[in-house]
Protein backbone atom coordinates (compact mmCIF):
# COMPACT_ATOMS: atom_id res chain seq x y z
CA UNK A 1 0.00 0.00 0.00
CA UNK A 2 2.47 3.14 0.97
CA UNK A 3 3.96 1.79 -2.57
CA UNK A 4 0.94 2.85 -3.90
CA UNK A 5 0.78 6.41 -1.99
CA UNK A 6 4.48 7.08 -3.15
CA UNK A 7 3.20 6.55 -6.89
CA UNK A 8 0.22 9.04 -6.88
CA UNK A 9 1.54 11.52 -4.13
CA UNK A 10 2.98 13.66 -7.45
CA UNK A 11 -0.25 13.25 -8.85
CA UNK A 12 -2.06 14.11 -6.50
CA UNK A 13 0.03 17.69 -5.85
CA UNK A 14 0.53 19.06 -9.25
CA UNK A 15 -3.23 20.63 -9.55
CA UNK A 16 -2.51 21.95 -6.25
CA UNK A 17 0.78 23.46 -7.11
CA UNK A 18 -0.47 25.05 -10.09
CA UNK A 19 -3.41 26.76 -8.22
CA UNK A 20 -0.63 28.05 -5.64
CA UNK A 21 1.31 29.69 -8.27
CA UNK A 22 -1.91 31.26 -10.23
CA UNK A 23 -2.20 33.13 -7.32
CA UNK A 24 1.05 34.57 -6.76
CA UNK A 25 2.48 32.34 -3.77
CA UNK A 26 5.66 31.71 -5.38
CA UNK A 27 7.54 32.42 -1.99
CA UNK A 28 6.18 29.75 -0.54
CA UNK A 29 6.71 27.34 -3.12
CA UNK A 30 10.16 27.97 -2.77
CA UNK A 31 10.34 30.64 -5.91
CA UNK A 32 13.80 31.89 -4.52
CA UNK A 33 14.58 33.20 -8.03
CA UNK A 34 13.11 35.58 -7.76
CA UNK A 35 13.84 36.54 -3.86
CA UNK A 36 17.46 36.66 -4.48
CA UNK A 37 17.24 39.10 -8.13
CA UNK A 38 16.03 41.92 -5.98
CA UNK A 39 17.94 45.06 -6.87
CA UNK A 40 17.82 47.99 -4.95
CA UNK A 41 19.27 51.38 -6.27
CA UNK A 42 19.69 54.80 -5.03
CA UNK A 43 20.03 58.10 -7.34
CA UNK A 44 22.10 59.05 -7.91
CA UNK A 45 24.76 57.65 -5.99
CA UNK A 46 26.98 60.50 -5.66
CA UNK A 47 26.18 64.10 -4.49
CA UNK A 48 28.32 67.43 -3.35
CA UNK A 49 26.22 69.98 -0.86
CA UNK A 50 26.87 72.98 0.75
CA UNK A 51 25.89 72.88 3.84
CA UNK A 52 22.39 73.40 5.05
CA UNK A 53 21.51 72.83 1.30
CA UNK A 54 19.18 69.92 -0.05
CA UNK A 55 18.35 66.94 -2.26
CA UNK A 56 16.02 64.55 -3.12
CA UNK A 57 17.22 61.35 -3.76
CA UNK A 58 15.24 58.62 -5.57
CA UNK A 59 15.34 54.65 -4.97
CA UNK A 60 14.28 51.78 -7.85
CA UNK A 61 13.67 48.42 -7.42
CA UNK A 62 14.40 46.15 -9.83
CA UNK A 63 14.10 49.45 -11.98
CA UNK A 64 10.56 50.07 -10.92
CA UNK A 65 9.28 52.77 -8.18
CA UNK A 66 8.58 50.54 -4.92
CA UNK A 67 5.51 51.45 -2.28
CA UNK A 68 6.95 53.96 -0.46
CA UNK A 69 5.83 52.15 2.73
CA UNK A 70 8.56 49.69 2.09
CA UNK A 71 11.06 51.68 1.60
CA UNK A 72 13.39 53.91 5.10
CA UNK A 73 16.00 56.45 4.36
CA UNK A 74 18.74 57.29 6.58
CA UNK A 75 22.56 58.96 6.57
CA UNK A 76 24.60 56.48 8.25
CA UNK A 77 26.54 59.39 10.22
CA UNK A 78 23.64 61.27 11.88
CA UNK A 79 20.61 59.38 11.72
CA UNK A 80 18.29 61.61 14.05
CA UNK A 81 19.40 64.29 11.73
CA UNK A 82 18.85 63.38 8.16
CA UNK A 83 16.16 60.66 7.97
CA UNK A 84 13.65 61.58 5.32
CA UNK A 85 10.93 58.97 4.26
CA UNK A 86 10.89 60.87 1.25
CA UNK A 87 14.61 60.92 0.11
CA UNK A 88 15.42 64.43 0.71
CA UNK A 89 18.43 65.15 2.35
CA UNK A 90 19.38 67.77 4.36
CA UNK A 91 23.44 68.64 4.67
CA UNK A 92 24.43 69.46 8.55
CA UNK A 93 25.14 72.48 9.61
CA UNK A 94 27.51 73.70 11.33
CA UNK A 95 30.01 71.74 8.35
CA UNK A 96 31.78 69.11 9.41
CA UNK A 97 34.94 68.31 7.71
CA UNK A 98 34.09 64.56 6.46
CA UNK A 99 31.25 62.85 4.23
CA UNK A 100 28.00 61.73 4.68
CA UNK A 101 26.41 58.44 3.47
CA UNK A 102 22.75 58.18 2.38
CA UNK A 103 21.18 54.29 2.68
CA UNK A 104 17.60 53.28 1.69
CA UNK A 105 16.62 50.11 3.11
CA UNK A 106 13.79 48.33 1.41
CA UNK A 107 11.88 45.42 3.40
CA UNK A 108 10.68 43.94 -0.10
CA UNK A 109 7.62 42.53 -0.64
CA UNK A 110 5.09 39.69 -1.69
CA UNK A 111 7.10 39.42 -5.23
CA UNK A 112 10.04 40.44 -3.83
CA UNK A 113 12.86 40.16 -1.44
CA UNK A 114 14.46 43.18 0.97
CA UNK A 115 17.78 44.97 -0.27
CA UNK A 116 19.47 48.75 0.56
CA UNK A 117 22.04 50.88 -1.28
CA UNK A 118 23.67 53.65 -0.45
CA UNK A 119 24.80 57.20 -1.89
CA UNK A 120 27.86 59.38 -1.32
CA UNK A 121 27.14 62.75 -0.17
CA UNK A 122 30.43 65.30 -0.22
CA UNK A 123 30.31 67.91 2.40
CA UNK A 124 31.15 71.03 0.47
CA UNK A 125 32.74 73.93 3.47
CA UNK A 126 32.16 77.81 2.46
CA UNK A 127 35.05 78.88 1.09
CA UNK A 128 36.98 81.76 2.60
CA UNK A 129 39.96 83.82 1.78
CA UNK A 130 41.97 87.07 2.31
CA UNK A 131 43.64 89.15 0.09
CA UNK A 132 46.44 89.83 0.18
CA UNK A 133 47.70 86.84 2.02
CA UNK A 134 50.67 88.08 3.19
CA UNK A 135 52.20 91.72 3.47
CA UNK A 136 56.33 91.38 4.23
CA UNK A 137 56.90 94.91 4.89
CA UNK A 138 54.38 97.18 6.42
CA UNK A 139 56.15 99.81 8.93
CA UNK A 140 55.17 101.54 12.18
CA UNK A 141 52.34 103.90 11.65
CA UNK A 142 51.61 102.12 8.42
CA UNK A 143 48.08 100.73 7.28
CA UNK A 144 47.23 97.91 4.40
CA UNK A 145 43.70 97.07 3.47
CA UNK A 146 42.13 93.42 3.35
CA UNK A 147 39.45 92.08 1.86
CA UNK A 148 37.22 88.92 2.86
CA UNK A 149 35.36 86.78 0.58
CA UNK A 150 33.63 83.75 1.33
CA UNK A 151 31.25 81.37 -0.84
CA UNK A 152 29.56 78.30 -1.12
CA UNK A 153 27.10 79.60 1.81
CA UNK A 154 23.39 79.70 2.45
CA UNK A 155 22.76 82.78 4.72
CA UNK A 156 19.26 83.92 5.31
CA UNK A 157 18.93 87.72 3.28
CA UNK A 158 22.01 86.85 1.02
CA UNK A 159 24.57 88.65 3.24
CA UNK A 160 27.34 87.27 5.37
CA UNK A 161 28.65 88.88 8.55
CA UNK A 162 32.66 89.44 8.75
CA UNK A 163 33.91 89.41 12.44
CA UNK A 164 37.95 90.82 11.83
CA UNK A 165 40.41 90.50 14.35
CA UNK A 166 43.36 93.08 14.63
CA UNK A 167 41.80 94.97 11.73
CA UNK A 168 39.16 97.59 11.94
CA UNK A 169 36.37 97.23 8.96
CA UNK A 170 35.37 99.71 6.76
CA UNK A 171 31.36 98.90 7.17
CA UNK A 172 30.25 96.80 10.05
CA UNK A 173 30.56 93.27 9.85
CA UNK A 174 32.16 94.37 6.14
CA UNK A 175 34.51 92.50 4.19
CA UNK A 176 36.49 95.28 3.48
CA UNK A 177 39.17 95.90 6.75
CA UNK A 178 42.04 98.07 7.34
CA UNK A 179 44.89 96.88 9.36
CA UNK A 180 47.01 99.81 11.16
CA UNK A 181 50.50 98.43 12.17
CA UNK A 182 51.48 99.29 15.79
CA UNK A 183 53.94 102.36 16.68
CA UNK A 184 56.25 102.69 17.79
CA UNK A 185 57.89 99.67 16.22
CA UNK A 186 59.49 97.23 18.90
CA UNK A 187 62.27 94.97 17.51
CA UNK A 188 61.95 91.36 17.29
CA UNK A 189 58.04 91.93 17.77
CA UNK A 190 57.19 89.50 15.02
CA UNK A 191 54.85 88.93 12.83
CA UNK A 192 51.08 89.61 13.22
CA UNK A 193 48.20 87.55 11.97
CA UNK A 194 44.85 89.27 10.50
CA UNK A 195 42.33 87.31 10.41
CA UNK A 196 38.49 87.10 10.05
CA UNK A 197 35.56 84.85 11.08
CA UNK A 198 32.31 84.73 9.03
CA UNK A 199 29.07 84.36 10.81
CA UNK A 200 26.59 83.06 8.10
CA UNK A 201 23.41 80.71 8.86
CA UNK A 202 23.16 78.13 7.74
CA UNK A 203 26.70 77.91 6.65
CA UNK A 204 29.07 77.27 8.78
CA UNK A 205 31.76 79.50 10.66
CA UNK A 206 34.65 79.75 8.49
CA UNK A 207 37.50 81.80 8.58
CA UNK A 208 41.15 83.21 7.13
CA UNK A 209 44.49 85.06 7.62
CA UNK A 210 47.29 87.17 6.58
CA UNK A 211 50.67 87.38 8.06
CA UNK A 212 51.89 91.01 8.45
CA UNK A 213 55.53 91.05 8.68
CA UNK A 214 56.27 94.35 10.58
CA UNK A 215 59.19 95.96 10.58
CA UNK A 216 59.85 100.00 11.60
CA UNK A 217 63.22 101.95 12.53
CA UNK A 218 64.12 100.35 15.62
CA UNK A 219 67.62 99.73 18.23
CA UNK A 220 68.19 97.72 21.10
CA UNK A 221 71.39 98.15 23.39
CA UNK A 222 73.06 94.92 23.71
CA UNK A 223 76.52 95.45 25.36
CA UNK A 224 79.96 98.33 26.19
CA UNK A 225 82.83 96.41 25.69
CA UNK A 226 85.84 97.76 26.67
CA UNK A 227 87.75 94.69 26.57
CA UNK A 228 88.54 94.49 22.90
CA UNK A 229 90.00 98.18 22.19
CA UNK A 230 91.71 98.62 18.95
CA UNK A 231 91.72 94.57 18.05
CA UNK A 232 88.59 94.66 16.22
CA UNK A 233 89.01 92.46 13.38
CA UNK A 234 87.25 89.43 13.31
CA UNK A 235 85.48 90.07 16.01
CA UNK A 236 83.44 93.71 14.79
CA UNK A 237 83.01 94.71 11.32
CA UNK A 238 82.61 91.47 9.30
CA UNK A 239 79.81 93.45 7.22
CA UNK A 240 81.72 96.56 7.17
CA UNK A 241 83.24 99.21 8.77
CA UNK A 242 84.01 102.88 8.42
CA UNK A 243 87.39 104.47 10.62
CA UNK A 244 88.22 108.00 10.55
CA UNK A 245 90.83 108.94 8.66
CA UNK A 246 90.19 105.87 6.13
CA UNK A 247 87.77 105.35 3.20
CA UNK A 248 84.67 106.05 5.43
CA UNK A 249 82.64 102.94 4.56
CA UNK A 250 84.24 99.95 3.33
CA UNK A 251 81.76 96.67 3.26
CA UNK A 252 82.78 93.34 3.01
CA UNK A 253 81.68 90.56 0.36
CA UNK A 254 78.87 90.52 0.32
CA UNK A 255 78.06 93.79 2.01
CA UNK A 256 75.44 94.95 4.66
CA UNK A 257 72.10 96.00 3.10
CA UNK A 258 72.89 100.02 4.48
CA UNK A 259 73.21 103.10 3.10
CA UNK A 260 75.70 105.64 4.41
CA UNK A 261 73.90 109.45 3.90
CA UNK A 262 76.64 110.92 5.63
CA UNK A 263 79.67 111.57 7.53
CA UNK A 264 81.06 113.92 10.38
CA UNK A 265 83.06 116.67 8.27
CA UNK A 266 85.80 116.84 10.74
CA UNK A 267 88.45 114.37 11.49
CA UNK A 268 91.58 114.63 12.94
CA UNK A 269 94.55 112.00 13.21
CA UNK A 270 96.65 111.39 16.64
CA UNK A 271 99.94 109.91 16.47
CA UNK A 272 99.87 105.83 17.02
CA UNK A 273 100.87 105.19 20.91
CA UNK A 274 100.56 101.54 20.87
CA UNK A 275 98.90 101.05 24.27
CA UNK A 276 96.39 98.75 22.62
CA UNK A 277 94.06 101.93 22.05
CA UNK A 278 94.81 101.93 18.17
CA UNK A 279 92.82 100.04 15.90
CA UNK A 280 93.70 97.68 13.52
CA UNK A 281 93.86 99.57 9.75
CA UNK A 282 92.23 96.38 7.87
CA UNK A 283 93.91 97.98 4.41
CA UNK A 284 97.43 97.76 5.85
CA UNK A 285 98.24 94.28 8.20
CA UNK A 286 100.39 95.36 11.06
CA UNK A 287 99.27 99.10 11.01
CA UNK A 288 96.90 100.72 13.06
CA UNK A 289 94.91 104.50 13.20
CA UNK A 290 94.62 106.75 15.95
CA UNK A 291 91.84 109.05 14.63
CA UNK A 292 88.20 110.64 15.79
CA UNK A 293 85.44 112.29 13.88
CA UNK A 294 85.05 115.40 16.33
CA UNK A 295 82.49 118.52 16.83
CA UNK A 296 84.05 121.60 17.24
CA UNK A 297 85.28 122.47 20.41
CA UNK A 298 82.49 123.44 22.38
CA UNK A 299 79.96 121.88 20.03
CA UNK A 300 76.70 120.53 20.29
CA UNK A 301 76.70 117.10 18.21
CA UNK A 302 77.37 114.89 14.98
CA UNK A 303 75.02 112.76 13.20
CA UNK A 304 75.82 109.45 10.91
CA UNK A 305 72.42 108.97 8.90
CA UNK A 306 72.24 105.15 8.12
CA UNK A 307 69.40 103.18 6.27
CA UNK A 308 68.81 99.34 6.60
CA UNK A 309 67.05 98.44 3.40
CA UNK A 310 66.05 95.24 4.26
CA UNK A 311 64.74 96.20 7.93
CA UNK A 312 66.17 93.15 9.11
CA UNK A 313 68.30 93.39 12.33
CA UNK A 314 71.84 94.03 12.73
CA UNK A 315 74.33 94.50 14.54
CA UNK A 316 75.94 98.19 14.71
CA UNK A 317 78.96 99.36 16.42
CA UNK A 318 80.44 102.38 17.48
CA UNK A 319 84.22 102.68 18.96
CA UNK A 320 85.35 105.48 21.15
CA UNK A 321 88.61 106.74 22.40
CA UNK A 322 90.23 109.55 22.60
CA UNK A 323 94.53 109.82 23.08
CA UNK A 324 94.61 114.05 23.72
CA UNK A 325 93.97 113.46 27.54
CA UNK A 326 91.40 116.20 27.41
CA UNK A 327 88.39 115.30 29.35
CA UNK A 328 84.93 114.75 27.88
CA UNK A 329 81.53 113.76 28.82
CA UNK A 330 79.39 112.61 26.00
CA UNK A 331 76.05 110.72 24.80
CA UNK A 332 76.03 108.41 22.19
CA UNK A 333 72.72 107.50 20.90
CA UNK A 334 70.63 106.12 17.73
CA UNK A 335 67.20 108.27 16.61
CA UNK A 336 64.85 107.45 14.50
CA UNK A 337 65.49 108.38 11.17
CA UNK A 338 62.43 109.36 10.02
CA UNK A 339 61.62 111.65 13.30
CA UNK A 340 65.12 113.01 14.77
CA UNK A 341 63.30 115.60 16.64
CA UNK A 342 61.78 112.56 18.75
CA UNK A 343 63.40 110.84 22.23
CA UNK A 344 66.12 108.30 21.35
CA UNK A 345 65.53 104.79 20.83
CA UNK A 346 68.31 104.43 23.26
CA UNK A 347 71.07 106.24 24.36
CA UNK A 348 74.63 105.79 26.50
CA UNK A 349 76.47 107.85 28.46
CA UNK A 350 80.18 107.69 28.25
CA UNK A 351 81.61 110.09 30.81
CA UNK A 352 86.12 110.39 31.27
CA UNK A 353 85.15 111.55 34.89
CA UNK A 354 83.89 107.72 35.90
CA UNK A 355 86.52 105.13 35.71
CA UNK A 356 86.47 103.22 33.31
CA UNK A 357 86.62 106.44 30.66
CA UNK A 358 86.02 105.96 27.48
CA UNK A 359 89.46 107.47 26.68
CA UNK A 360 90.40 103.83 27.32
CA UNK A 361 88.99 102.53 24.09
CA UNK A 362 85.24 101.10 24.46
CA UNK A 363 83.18 100.00 21.83
CA UNK A 364 78.92 100.78 22.03
CA UNK A 365 77.21 97.78 20.58
CA UNK A 366 73.29 97.75 19.69
CA UNK A 367 70.71 96.12 17.35
CA UNK A 368 69.28 98.32 15.00
CA UNK A 369 66.65 98.14 11.79
CA UNK A 370 65.37 100.40 9.28
CA UNK A 371 66.53 104.09 8.89
CA UNK A 372 69.01 105.67 11.83
CA UNK A 373 70.59 108.08 12.77
CA UNK A 374 73.66 107.72 15.40
CA UNK A 375 74.05 110.97 17.25
CA UNK A 376 77.48 111.73 19.28
CA UNK A 377 76.39 114.82 21.20
CA UNK A 378 78.93 116.38 23.61
CA UNK A 379 77.52 116.92 27.60
CA UNK A 380 78.49 120.39 28.71
CA UNK A 381 75.22 120.64 30.94
CA UNK A 382 76.68 117.44 33.38
CA UNK A 383 80.38 118.52 32.52
CA UNK A 384 81.14 122.26 31.31
CA UNK A 385 84.86 121.21 30.94
CA UNK A 386 84.02 118.83 28.46
CA UNK A 387 86.36 119.38 25.34
CA UNK A 388 84.13 118.28 22.21
CA UNK A 389 82.36 114.31 21.16
CA UNK A 390 84.19 112.42 19.38
CA UNK A 391 84.07 108.60 18.07
CA UNK A 392 86.94 106.55 16.42
CA UNK A 393 84.90 104.11 14.09
CA UNK A 394 81.77 102.43 13.07
CA UNK A 395 81.17 98.53 12.70
CA UNK A 396 78.23 96.26 10.89
CA UNK A 397 77.58 92.59 11.79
Amino acid sequence: MPDLYLILAPLLLAPIVGLLRFIGCNQILGNQLAVLATTVEVLPTKASLGPGRQKMFNVLVNGGTPDPSSIQWSAALDPSLHKHNDGNYTAPYPWRDTNDTVTVNYAGDSSTGPGSDTATVKLDHATVSIAPTSVPMLKAGAAVKFTASASNVQPPGGSVKFTWEKAVADTPNGPNATYTAPSPYVLDSGPETVSFTIDADPAPNGSSSATVTLVGNAAIFQKKDIATKGKWITVYGNKGWALADSPNLVSTTPPPPVTAFSFPINEYPYTINGDGRDLQDPTKPGSFIAAVWFTPVGGDHFDIQLQFTDFQPHQFSVYCATWDGFQRTQFVAIYDGDNPGGPALDQQKLDDTVAPGFDTGVYLVWRVSGHVILRVTNDTADNPTSRNAVISGIFFD
